[in-house]
């Protein structure tokens, strides 16, 4: 399932950032990337390879900056913001999102400026929590695509240094995780 990133999401971000401004965006970051080389690494994992069926999924999200510039990213990595996600199942077919996608405004701390060789992180649970993710009940192998990108760079332009805004959108490596029965579950 690829979740779609709204526009009503990124007015709110501009609003919030032009009132609050951004800490330690004030260098010179104008220089524009070599051709060839991508501004970030995107990587999400498991946090183990194994989960039981009905246990939170939860997956660690990271991002590295290996421009030789700073960058402007999301410190949160929200999903279905600035991150997408395709579940595929045991069965080889897509795993729908359940629940619906809540549009955040961001403050400026949901910002950040990475400098080059620097990494943020964070975790998402990515099965069903409080009403909304995949619907992960079958045991099996199940592969997982992400990718990260904030969208035009036009979008935060007055809030970001030129040239920080690195444009994505950016894959992460195909990663595999299963599912075990749980110990209720008779062979």
């Amino acid at each position: 399932m690829r979740i779609r990133r709204s526009f009503t999401l990124l007015l709110s971000v501009f609003i919030c950032l032009l009132t609050g401004g951004l800490a330690g965006s004030d260098e010179d970051s104008s220089a524009e990337p070599t051709a060839g080389n991508p501004d970030l690494s995107f990587s999400i994992e498991p946090i183990k390879p194994v989960f039981r069926v009905g246990e939170g999924v939860v997956f660690r999200f990271r991002l590295k900056n290996v421009s030789s510039r700073r960058l402007f990213v999301s410190r949160y990595m929200p999903i279905g913001d600035f991150v997408t996600l395709q579940l595929m199942g045991p069965d080889g077919k897509e795993v729908p999102w359940s629940g619906k996608i809540r549009s955040v405004e961001y403050n400026k701390d949901a910002f950040l400026m990475l400098n080059p060789g620097q990494e943020v992180s964070t975790s998402h649970t990515i099965s069903i929590h409080d009403r909304e993710g995949f619907l992960i009940n079958k045991p099996g192998r199940y592969t997982i695509h992400a990718e990260y990108d904030l969208g035009p760079p036009e979008y935060f332009a007055n809030v970001a240094p030129k040239g920080s805004i690195p444009e994505g959108p950016f894959s992460a490596p195909t990663v595999h995780f299963t599912i075990a029965a749980s110990k209720e579950d008779k062979p």
